[in-house]
């Protein structure tokens, strides 16, 4: 490829290339769920492949639903920020500074996931969007079925999700990205006036167009600068730049499924699974022709018969004239085929492969939470049910889905002025996935036996124990955060104040009592 190509060409260059692995992918999404990955000629409007089983797309659907209860759950937290460990356990750090850091982190942790939540309502155009969920949930389904999938998490923080044939990827050896190169129709009225110019368009043509002719199309080319440590993108509109950016931290991130080294894109689980598919939609389809040739009854006349055709066709109870013999008709008969024996094979291959695809796709488990209310040990047997069905890449497509995405959240959340900005290396992200997501509760536990061990040991042991900082402790663990529950430590010194105030006045109010009573009594005995 030309150093000096325009992006449009580098596209199709490497789209090429990987044609035959697209096809694949195609493959996998013919035999499950089509519409992830249409046929290259397919039009909008023109029926998409026909596949004569559902196992294929039931088990996609299952298994897009467990991964993102187990990646995503609603209601525990899914990743965490924590002190970096050249902070954490540095020979001069200061253990209050340290609990402060630990709280800072949380609420700040609180605040990037409301703000990703909450990002599917357009306030501009008020109304809602595809949330957060809705779009991991197609993301996931794209890894399991076609093994890759490209994500952008955008400006306005939502996310945006490409088709496998609308974005080509690069990598290196070690699998790291080299660049992205995507494509996406663009209505032009949406680029600047300087945009527009800059591509060679001209804003009068273009308004008197409709939308669906003015539609163009628009590459964006994400590249790693390795000397800089920082992604270049780049926008071309009609084989012109339009714009140019340097980002940090990509708002682009890729997860492949299965990624063998020295490949570009990953493979499916669909793919893994492809044979037993494939032979299942065949069987399906030999079951149905026999099940038609078993339903198809012709009548065969004898040509020296009385019967007529017509007289085949009147209704019950009607009188025609045939040859009789033994209370019988003998010159008409039915034609049928008899292939029950050949149905009884193909059935029970039939039962075997759909036995087998639904334990590889996790049909047939029982731990699927079925309450409204998910705990975390439910979370954590999918979890390792997930990673044993999946050959152990769970735990790789957890990262691959979290922390980029995360650490892209919360570059925006500094560079909007919503969060406070800190060091790179100060913080690190922490995907929280099924057993993890379990050990932060289990944290707390661990924390309640270290307080049950001292109380055993007596008062000398329990003093060791700073209660303000166990409290903190035990609500970031549990994730709670309700702000007024738990005292501040100002709070609790102002109240011991008021409170050693009141005694003191109480205290001043009995000995004006006692000196009032002591004259009292004086006065009556007549004592001097």
């Amino acid at each position: 490829m030309k150093k000096n190509a325009t992006i449009a060409a580098q596209f199709a260059n490497d789209d090429a290339e990987r044609s035959l692995i697209l096809e694949r992918a195609r493959l996998c999404a013919a035999l499950t769920k089509a519409h992830l990955l249409p046929p290259q000629s397919q039009d909008k409007n023109a029926k998409l492949p026909e596949k004569y089983q559902s196992v294929g797309a039931r088990g996609v659907s299952n298994l897009e639903g467990r991964m993102l209860l187990s990646l995503f759950p609603a209601e525990i937290p899914w990743f965490d920020l924590r002190p970096d460990e050249s902070l954490l356990y540095a020979p001069d750090a200061d253990d209050e500074m340290i609990q402060l850091f630990e709280e800072f982190l949380y609420l700040r942790r609180l605040t990037a996931q409301s703000v990703l939540e909450s990002s599917n309502v357009d306030q501009r155009r008020r109304h809602k969007r595809a949330g957060f969920r809705a779009i991991k949930r197609q993301v996931i389904g794209q890894v399991v079925a076609t093994g890759d999938a490209l994500e952008q998490l955008t400006d306005d923080y939502r996310l945006k999700l490409f088709r496998r044939d609308c974005y080509v990827t690069r990598r290196d050896s070690a699998g790291d990205v080299l660049y992205h190169i995507v494509k996406e129709s663009l209505d032009p009225l949406t680029l600047s006036d300087e945009r527009i110019a800059t591509a060679g368009l001209k804003l009068s043509d273009i308004q008197e167009k409709s939308v669906a002719e003015r539609m163009v199309d628009i590459h964006t080319r994400i590249s790693w600068q390795p000397r800089d440590k920082t992604w270049v993108i780049e926008q071309e509109v009609n084989d012109h730049i339009v714009s140019t950016s340097e980002e940090t931290v990509s708002p682009y991130f890729s997860t492949p499924f299965s990624l063998s080294p020295g490949e570009h894109y990953g493979r499916g689980f669909v793919e893994e699974n492809l044979g037993d598919l494939r032979t299942l939609n065949e069987l399906e389809v030999r079951r149905l022709d026999l099940l038609a040739l078993a339903s198809k009854a012709l009548w065969a006349v004898d040509e020296s018969s009385l019967v007529r055709d017509e007289d085949l066709e009147k209704e019950s109870g009607s009188v025609i004239r045939a040859r009789v013999r033994g209370g019988r008709v003998d010159d008409v008969a039915i034609l049928h085929a008899d292939a029950m024996r050949e149905y009884g094979m193909i059935n029970d291959a039939i039962n075997t492969k759909t036995r087998d695809l639904g334990k590889a796709f996790l049909l047939e488990t029982e731990t699927q939470p079925r309450g409204e209310r998910v705990t975390a040990t439910q979370i954590m047997r999918i979890a390792q049910e997930l990673d044993g069905t999946l050959g152990g890449v769970y735990a790789p497509i957890a990262d691959d889905q979290q922390i980029p995405m995360v650490q892209r959240l919360m570059h925006m959340l500094e560079r909007d002025n919503l969060i406070a900005p800190l060091p790179n290396d100060a913080v690190r992200v922490v995907a929280l996935t099924g057993l993890a997501a379990l050990s932060q509760q289990a944290a707390a536990g661990r924390t309640m036996s270290l307080v049950q061990v001292l109380a055993q040991l007596g008062p000398e042991a329990m003093s060791r124990i700073d209660m303000g900082v166990l409290t903190d402790i035990l609500a970031r663990d549990l994730g709670i955060f309700e702000p007024g529950l738990i005292k501040s430590a100002e709070r609790l010194a102002e109240e011991q104040q008021q409170a050693m105030a009141a005694q003191s006045q109480m205290a001043a109010q009995q000995r004006a009592v006692d000196v009032v009573g002591n004259v009292a009594e004086s006065q009556l005995t007549g004592a001097p």
